[in-house]
């Protein structure tokens, strides 16, 4: 039997659909990852809201499951919408691995630092912080983000503690936030629907 299972063709994205698919390996079962490119992955200039209305990381994997190309997709579930998409629901999670929020490129938040992140929660607690820091718009994917830490002279960049260590980039991270500090709005665990 073959299941073909959907996911974002990012590094981290397909790093995640391979935890996923381990949990459905079994005698008899093949298992083909289709990697698909998301409206999120094509525009990587305009805010999320720009780019869609619903899911810009997560409509073309659900356009897939209904038109039967992929059997199960694999999403980060902070790229899941509010609503299931009718026909659609989410079968499992993973285990979820470090929920914090981490600093990349120094150990602690100085006054007047420049920052990158693309996401409103983490610019908001992070001007509760240090008001005077200057939060500048990053999208991106990890790698990206880290590159463009430098290209851009950002002082430092907030990204998820566990996909930099899902993808052995622990080494980057200069301060992981505690909870206290700075709440995540999840953590980094992956849904299959």
């Amino acid at each position: 039997m073959l299941i073909r299972v959907g996911s974002r063709a990012s590094r981290l994205a397909l790093t995640q659909a391979e935890l996923a698919t381990a949990k459905l390996r079994a005698p008899g079962i093949e298992l083909a990852l289709v990697p698909i490119t998301t409206a999120g992955d094509r525009d990587r200039t305009k805010p999320f809201g720009e780019i869609g209305a619903r899911g810009v990381f997560v409509k073309e994997l659900e356009v897939a499951l209904l038109d039967h190309r992929i059997d199960v997709a694999v999403h980060s579930a902070k790229d899941m919408t509010s609503s299931d998409r009718e026909g659609l629901s989410v079968g499992a999670y993973l285990a979820r691995d470090d929920p914090r929020d981490a600093l990349c490129g120094v150990e602690a938040i100085g006054p007047g630092m420049r920052i990158g992140t693309a996401s409103v929660r983490r610019k908001a607690q992070l001007l509760a912080l240090e008001p005077s820091l200057s939060i500048e718009p990053l999208r991106g994917n990890i790698d990206t983000r880290l590159r463009k830490r430098g290209e851009r002279g950002l002082d430092a960049v907030v990204l998820a503690a566990c996909g930099l260590d899902r993808l052995g980039l622990a080494r980057e991270i200069g301060h992981r936030f505690d909870p206290e500090e700075m709440p995540s709005d999840r953590g980094c665990s992956n849904t299959s629907t």
